[in-house]
């Protein structure tokens, strides 16, 4: 979708500076070159801001993925070095990620 909205924007960007030429050659008259201009003109900025709004959501998707990188490699290293922490570290990593524990009474 990206790259399409760019291809768009060429386009128009590429119409605009061809009716601005064919204006300067004397091929489009004065009093007409408003009806020919205004359509791309006015969808320009809309492309762009529509280019805008998914480069910026492109930014986020990547921040949330390196962060789930960072997380999953800090589990990863926390579980292969779990035996080699003693008891009071340990205790201290579980009460660290450990938001609350719920215990509920069984009945039978």
């Amino acid at each position: 979708m990206l790259k399409s909205n760019k291809i768009k924007k060429e386009k128009l960007e590429e119409q605009i500076e061809n009716l601005f030429q064919l204006n300067i050659d004397g091929q489009i008259p004065k009093g007409t070159f408003k009806d020919h201009h205004e359509k791309p003109y006015n969808e320009l900025p809309l492309v762009n801001k529509e280019i805008m709004k998914l480069e910026n959501e492109i930014n986020i998707i990547k921040i949330q993925q390196d962060s789930i990188d960072v997380v999953m490699e800090n589990a990863t290293s926390l579980y292969n070095n779990w035996d080699n922490f003693n008891r009071v570290e340990k205790r201290g990593l579980v009460e660290m990620i450990t938001k609350k524990v719920i215990i509920l009474k069984m009945i039978e």
